[in-house]
């Protein structure tokens, strides 16, 4: 019997997404150059610094990527308005692309909703899109 991949050729086995080194529970899709995310636990201060820091290693070492962060999984929101302000900031001060890059924010909760279209907003004329 044949497996999906051998019925759907060689798309689908491109498809498959690698692991990569940095925070856990996060997947690499080299076909689609779409790194995703799913944090848990808490989304506080440092969490956000981690993904921030992350995210300026990361961009060193690959190709511009879309980032797609599902926010389900977060227990709890305990992050400070004005520390998004300031990560938002030095985003948009360290950001090394050569071309705009897409990001798509997920989230069930509605209080990490809110935080991440307040982020969007601070991104707005960044080469971030979202």
């Amino acid at each position: 019997m044949n497996s999906p991949e051998d019925s759907a050729g060689s798309k689908a086995s491109r498809a498959i997404s690698k692991s990569v080194p940095g925070a856990d529970f996060l997947r690499y899709y080299p076909a689609h150059r779409l790194m995703a995310w799913q944090p848990q636990g808490t989304l506080d201060d440092l969490m956000l610094d981690q993904i921030a820091e992350w995210l300026v290693d990361i961009e060193k070492g690959f190709l511009p990527f879309k980032r797609f962060v599902d926010l389900s999984q977060l227990t709890t929101v305990a992050v400070r308005t004005r520390h998004v302000f300031k990560v938002a900031r030095r985003r948009a001060e360290q950001f090394t692309g050569v071309e705009p890059v897409r990001t798509a924010l997920f989230s069930e909760d509605w209080v990490a909703f809110g935080i991440a279209c307040f982020y969007e907003s601070l991104m707005e004329n960044t080469p971030t899109t979202f």
